[in-house]
C-alpha cells in the first residue's frame, strides 16, 4: 500500500485530497503544520509527499529544499493555486506540481507516476 503523506494548512483541502486517495487503497496521513514535515517523514516514512507552498510558519518552498537535503530520492508533489510558485517549487526539488483545484484524475495519474518512477 502506497503511504502519502499530505501536508496543508487548510483542512478542506486536507479532506478532499484525502477522499480522494482513500477509495483507491492509499494509506493517508495529514497535517496542517509546515514545521511537522521532517518529524513525519521520519516517523511515518511516506512513498510520496504532496505539499502545499503557502503555509504559516514553515513554507513549501522551505520544506522542499529540506526534504530534498535528508531525502533526496522522496518523490515531491507541490500544490498551490499560484503557477509562478508551482514552477519555482520545481526547481527547489519538487518533482512535480498540480495547480489548485485539484481533480482526482490529475492527482491518482501524478501519484502513480511518480511513486511508480
Amino acid at each position: 500500500m502506497t503511504k502519502v503523506l499530505i501536508v496543508d494548512d487548510e483542512e478542506i483541502t486536507l479532506s478532499i485530497i484525502e477522499a480522494m486517495l482513500v477509495p483507491g487503497g492509499y494509506d493517508v496521513i495529514t497535517s496542517k503544520d509546515g514545521r511537522e514535515v521532517k518529524n513525519l517523514l521520519d516517523v511515518e516514512q511516506p512513498d510520496i509527499l504532496i505539499i502545499d507552498i503557502f503555509m504559516p510558519d514553515v513554507d513549501g518552498i522551505e520544506n522542499i529544499k529540506a526534504v530534498r537535503e535528508i531525502h533526496p530520492t522522496l518523490p515531491i508533489l507541490a500544490i498551490s493555486s499560484n503557477s509562478d510558485f508551482l514552477r519555482m517549487a520545481e526547481i527547489f526539488g519538487a518533482n512535480a506540481s498540480l495547480h489548485k483545484p485539484i481533480f482526482g484524475s490529475n492527482l491518482l495519474e501524478k501519484i502513480h507516476t511518480l511513486v511508480n518512477h
